[in-house]
């Protein structure tokens, strides 16, 4: 019994799989054409496939190192930022005034208002320009810090997702069966398709995941740190300026090749190891199978021929042009890689309401605003064009 089921799940299940088979063996056995049928499809052309998919998820080591690698150069950098000066002009009352150069002399001259007496060479300005210079955090170098952590702490995000959804192994089971076979006058045909996909072992008993989740913590402190606070959301556009400062500080130019690692980094972060094995299922189980469905044909074969005497309502009709010969599945399908893709973008087709082919009619005000925006676009289509057709003109003259 997997470990993640309970003994008390799995009690109720077999009281209920009990209770389902004494059931099904009930009806089967009271009516004669279950029995009939049954011989059809076991004297029919049938198949029956079941494979076992066992996949085990192994995380990459390249980028676990190189991020680990680097989380005592952001805590030292963090700690240890570079400050500026950040020059500000304030024009302040003259008894509020300390900050006084030649530049406040000349915005004084510019300005006379401020003037409220003049003595010979005594002036009195009732205010003047004040150049302050303050210490900042807000500089390029902390500011490219601050969006590095932001980033790197979005690319393990993820990846953790990615790798946390499931276990680091899984084990899936599929059922493929189809049979034909004669009943009365009728051929009759059954296709039965059923999977169901168990992770097998929780994903924290993987070293590499205790790794990821310790980078994903620290990651988590530093966006809490007082650098990040202080920063109030100061962040660089990509791409980062190699400035003076990074490339000849050593712990800032590690940031940086850092920053170039994640941005080229294109993939999931782990890679999947797939084996799959066809099994043969148990007698028992062939005989629950075949009284099962057994019990859907009959359910069908009622409703398609006595019940609705033909369904009341086509909702599509199709022709091929070529007729359809099946295949005998022989060899185990090979596993594609792109089933196991994470796909972190969605796209979606949008079309015009017009487009559309069996929409309900729009109502009158649905029309009014559908003419006004067509009637805006074209009028702003006109002004484009002949802004287009001026700026030729004047680029030939």
């Amino acid at each position: 019994m997997p470990e993640h089921i309970s003994e008390e799940y799995a009690r109720e299940m077999e009281r209920i799989y009990n209770d389902t088979s004494y059931f099904i063996d009930g009806i089967t056995e009271g009516y004669g054409f279950y029995g009939d049928f049954i011989r059809s499809m076991q004297t029919g052309n049938a198949s029956l496939k079941l494979n076992r998919r066992t996949v085990h998820k192994r995380i990459e080591e390249q980028w676990l190192s190189a991020i680990e690698s680097c989380l005592p150069v952001l805590d030292i950098v963090t700690r240890n930022y570079t400050v500026g000066i950040e020059e500000r002009e304030e024009v302040m009352p003259i008894e509020f005034s300390r900050n006084i150069n030649n530049r406040s002399i000349r915005h004084l001259s510019q300005h006379t208002d401020y003037i409220t007496s003049f003595d010979g060479e005594n002036i009195t300005p009732s205010k003047i320009l004040n150049v302050i210079n303050e210490e900042t955090m807000q500089t390029y170098e902390n500011k490219f810090v601050n969006t590095l952590i932001q980033r790197l702490f979005d690319f393990v995000e993820r990846r953790y997702s990615a790798i946390a959804g499931r276990g680091t192994e899984e084990t899936g089971v599929q059922l493929d069966f189809e049979s034909k076979f004669l009943i009365g006058s009728s051929e009759g045909r059954i296709s039965f398709s059923i999977g169901v996909t168990d992770p097998e072992a929780n994903a924290e008993s993987d070293g590499s995941f205790a790794r990821l989740v310790r980078i994903r913590k620290v990651l988590a402190n530093l966006l809490q740190s007082s650098f990040v606070k202080n920063m109030q959301g100061g962040f660089v556009r990509p791409p980062v300026m190699r400035t003076n400062a990074i490339m000849k500080n050593k712990y800032l130019r590690q940031c940086m090749d850092l920053w170039d690692y994640i941005e080229s980094y294109e993939k999931v972060g782990y890679v999947l190891d797939v084996e799959e094995k066809a099994e043969k299922p148990g007698d028992e189980y062939i005989k629950e199978l075949y009284s099962l469905l057994s019990l859907q044909y009959m359910i069908f074969d009622y409703n398609v021929r006595r019940g609705f005497n033909g369904f009341p309502d086509v909702v599509a009709a199709r022709d091929t042009d070529e007729p359809l010969t099946p295949n005998i599945v022989t060899k185990l399908k090979k596993v594609q890689t792109d089933e196991y893709n994470v796909y972190d973008t969605e796209y979606r087709r949008v079309v015009n309401v017009s487009q559309l082919s069996g929409q309900r009619r729009l109502s009158e005000g649905e029309l009014q605003v559908r003419n006004a925006v067509e009637t805006a676009l074209t009028a702003q289509r006109k002004i484009d064009n002949m802004r287009s057709r001026e700026q030729r003109k004047r680029k030939k003259q």
